[in-house]
């Protein structure tokens, strides 16, 4: 037995549909490349983003796309200022002391459960 769609239920079906595909391109516009490559990113765009003069994007290329993303760029006379946690970390990247990245999370867990044993024989003796 089918049932049956009236107006009602499908006017409220189409507009459901709407409102979901709306939202997944609530965002595209077509931007244009000048001559040497630049680009204009419209104002909504900006304002959604907080995008100001100055900023830094970081620009890479995912799923057939080009994806830009807001960057921080701390200046390293500003780096005395950092709580002492960040500066150990820094000071870590620094000195070589970081490990991966890692292509999956297997590769991960197998290198952390490697230090752990490693940390275990040699605090167990």
């Amino acid at each position: 037995m089918t049932k049956k769609l009236t107006r009602e239920k499908y006017a409220l079906y189409c507009d459901s549909w709407k409102v979901g595909i709306s939202n997944i391109f609530k965002y595209m516009t077509v931007i244009t490349i000048k001559s040497k490559y630049q680009i204009v990113i419209p104002a909504k765009l900006r304002k959604e983003a907080g995008l100001n003069v100055g900023d830094f994007l970081e620009g890479s290329f995912q799923k057939g796309g080009i994806m830009f993303k807001p960057k921080v760029v701390i200046d390293r006379k500003h780096l005395s200022h950092l709580p002492k946690g960040i500066q150990e970390g820094l000071e870590d990247i620094q000195a070589g002391r970081v490990s991966g990245p890692f292509e999956t999370h297997e590769a991960l867990v197998k290198h952390l459960k490697g230090v752990v044993r490693k940390y275990r024989t040699k605090n167990s003796s």
